[in-house]
């Protein structure tokens, strides 16, 4: 019985539940798809807003760099002594004005992306305007009325100020916004003739040109992010069909073993079948046996003739034989399918042993020689 139940236990090991060993679920699947198509989306979305973020400050720098360099153009071309004539309102029809300010008008007509060019005096504190380009060039759209000469500026640029201030050129590093809109602007000092500073030239960009010039890298990065987007959509929706595909396969394989180990056991189950059927036919089948030999040991005991006799003692070993054969078959059924009873009792080791070992040593030559006999 031990035997028997060592049995049961290694065929209860070896069984393969596949519910248990596959641990994807279709949650962790859908799961680790979204992560992947997040992670892919950050990484990419990342360093395109960084690659955008570089080329706006470098297209902004470049910007200001050309409203620097048209600051100085026009400052340079400035009269600075006839400016100084132009104070009073009632002079901005003069024929005084209209030289003054040429230069601005040149400006305006060469750069169209320039929306105002005009001019400032006074202190840092105290910003008053003079030349405006607008009193002969409008911008479409624009209902603002011109500067009024002497008419001040409220709330004044750092730019300006600071370029009145130190007599140097300015550019805007930010937009500003002021009663007229949002606007980029640099400002460049200009000099009389005695090289005193008499004004500032102002040379202004408003966000809405700015925002023109950078619509095409503004869309470029919005489609980079859609597509960006669609690709890591479908890398995690290929992730999904990837582990879909891998927990089938492992979902067969593992079927595939669970169905081996079954064949395993119906095979060991069989043979044990087999074995407990010999076990149980051993009575049948050796009393017929003993039958034919008990029954040929009486006829040889009779008074034959040598011709008889001599058959029957041949009867007599292949019976002899057949149940010695039957005998050790039947044991190792009897062995194999765990119904082996051993019984206890007391014996002397020493007769026993020369008799064990020669019991031994004569069951291979009795059972190569048993096909001969039989045949």
């Amino acid at each position: 019985m031990g035997l028997q139940g060592s049995r049961g236990n290694c065929r209860q090991e070896t069984g393969v539940n596949v519910a248990e060993v596959v641990p994807i679920s279709r949650g962790k699947m859908v799961r680790d798809s979204f992560l992947l198509s997040l992670g892919i989306m950050a990484i990419s979305g990342m360093a395109m807003i960084v690659t955008y973020w570089a080329a706006e400050r470098g297209l902004n720098a470049i910007i200001q760099e050309c409203l620097r360099d048209l600051a100085v153009v026009t400052a340079s071309e400035m009269d600075g002594d006839l400016h100084e004539r132009i104070t009073r309102p009632d002079q901005a029809g003069s024929f005084a004005y209209h030289q003054a300010h040429g230069p601005l008008l040149r400006l305006r007509r060469s750069v169209p992306d320039v929306d105002d060019a005009y001019t400032l005096r006074g202190s840092d504190k105290d910003l008053r305007f003079v030349l405006d380009s607008t009193t002969n060039l409008t911008n479409q759209g624009d209902d603002v009325s011109s500067l009024v000469i002497g008419q001040r500026y409220a709330n004044a640029p750092l730019g300006a100020r600071g370029a009145a201030r130190f007599g140097k050129v300015k550019v805007s590093s930010v937009p500003y916004t002021d009663p007229w809109g949002t606007f980029l602007s640099s400002f460049a000092p200009f000099r009389d003739r005695a090289r005193k500073t008499v004004g500032l030239v102002g040379v202004v960009l408003s966000m809405a040109t700015l925002n023109q010039q950078l619509f095409p890298l503004r869309l470029a990065l919005a489609l980079s992010l859609t597509g960006c987007a669609l690709l890591s959509a479908l890398a995690g929706l290929l992730h999904r069909c990837s582990l879909r595909s891998s927990a089938r396969s492992l979902e067969v394989s593992l079927q595939a073993r669970d169905l081996a180990s079954r064949a395993a056991q119906d095979s060991e189950e069989a043979n044990l079948a087999r074995s407990t059927v010999l076990a149980t036919m051993d009575h049948p089948l050796r009393t017929p046996l003993n039958g034919v030999i008990g029954l040929t040991d009486i006829l040889l005991s009779t008074t034959l003739t040598s011709h008889p006799a001599s058959c029957l003692q041949t009867v007599r070993n292949s019976g002899e034989s057949l149940r010695l054969l039957l005998n050790q078959l039947l044991n190792f059924s009897v062995i194999d399918s765990g119904a082996l009873v051993i019984d206890a009792a007391p014996c002397r080791r020493r007769p026993a042993s020369p008799r064990a070992i020669r019991c031994g040593s004569s069951w291979p030559r009795t059972i190569a020689s048993t096909p001969v006999s039989a045949s």
